[in-house]
């Protein structure tokens, strides 16, 4: 029997767009499969360098290759373009400047048919070949998975505090194709996993997670979710902030219309931190706005008795203080840090102070 007849068709989707360094190893990183029977979709999403014509050459040598060529419309709609000619059982995502390991969509096949799952997740490591404008990267390259485990949804989601980058992106993952049925991604957001990791995670019964590191994600100067410390210590996210805070509308929104009290308070507490560090480190031009839409949203939580009001005033508390401490003071410790050390300790110290007062 053969191996099309034994396996079925996975589709494998590879939004492109000015990528013309990294995209071949990227396809052939997914041409090298161990598991032949794949549909290799790319998405030339309006590129405005030569990624139209290496597509091309890859599609006439490679008849498992399928070129789509249109006009740019972002990340989303490539990938929603995918999602919509797609014909195989399984759906893998894979950004056009990372690569993947020979044997990946062969082990997280593997582990779906072995438990049944509805959706495999693998662990990952960060390419830094572009990085020079760095002094360092605050995404370690540790692992994320210590051991295989296999959860619900509502399980997976809830790892998300401790184990976020593997839950909420959409590329580690080989998800059958059902699962995204009535979903697709967000067109002109950034976040736009965000939008929708909850919609497709928590419906499933079975997840399984693998500590297996089968996909590499590049890291470079230019990339939509570019996140570096640069030479001034400040974090850059790409002002992306706003869309942030919708993300954690939506997702709040998701938890409410399935009754599911707890998982809002649980996405509440997750995003409460997670939207302090962004008006932190963030965008200083979209600071007020960030704040504005925070805290509506902390209010609409409140008056449907989602959180109590003594959260809501320690969250106002700590957004404000903690926040405007880390503004205010992280400017003078970088420059008293070299020159005056013993007013770098001082006002170091009196920092750790109010911030253990607060919490």
């Amino acid at each position: 029997m053969s191996e099309k007849m034994e396996n079925p068709l996975i589709s494998v989707i590879i939004p492109v767009y000015k990528v013309e360094k990294w995209l071949e190893q990227c396809v052939e990183s997914v041409q090298n499969q161990t598991y032949q029977n794949l549909e290799i979709i790319l998405v030339d999403d309006g590129s405005p360098d030569r990624c139209g014509e290496i597509c091309d050459r890859f599609a006439r040598k490679d008849p498992r290759i399928r070129v789509i060529h249109k006009e740019n419309g972002g990340l989303s709609d490539a990938r929603n373009c995918g999602l919509d000619l797609a014909g195989g059982e399984y759906i893998c995502f894979v950004d056009s400047d990372d690569y993947i390991e020979p044997a990946m969509l062969e082990v997280l096949y593997q582990e779906i048919k072995k438990t049944s799952a509805s959706i495999a997740v693998c662990d990952y490591e960060y390419a830094y070949d572009e990085l020079e404008d760095c002094l360092e990267n605050p995404m370690s390259k540790k692992r994320d998975l210590e051991e295989e485990i296999v959860l619900t949804g509502r399980e997976f989601i809830c790892l998300k505090q401790s184990k976020h980058s593997i839950c909420v992106v959409a590329w580690n993952k080989l998800y059958q194709k059902e699962v995204w049925k009535n979903v697709r991604f967000p067109k002109g957001k950034i976040h736009e996993d965000e939008f929708v990791f909850h919609k497709i995670m928590y419906p499933c019964h079975r997840i399984v997670c693998v500590p297996y590191v089968g996909y590499h994600y590049r890291l470079r100067k230019n990339s939509i979710m570019s996140y570096c410390v640069q030479k001034n210590g400040i974090i850059s996210t790409g002002g992306n902030e706003i869309h942030a805070c919708e993300a954690f509308r939506n997702q709040c929104e998701y938890f409410a219309q399935q009754n599911d009290a707890e998982m809002v308070r649980s996405c509440e507490n997750d995003w409460s931190a997670y939207m302090r560090q962004r008006w932190i480190y963030g965008d200083q031009k979209n600071r007020k706005e960030i704040r504005k839409e925070y805290i509506s949203i902390e209010q609409g939580l409140l008056e449907k008795n989602y959180i109590s009001i003594m959260t809501y005033i320690r969250r106002r508390i700590l957004f404000y203080a903690e926040a405007s401490l880390e503004v205010l003071y992280g400017s003078l410790l970088r420059k008293c840090r070299k020159n005056f050390p013993t007013v770098y300790l001082t006002l170091k110290h009196i920092k750790h102070s109010v911030k253990s007062i607060i919490k």
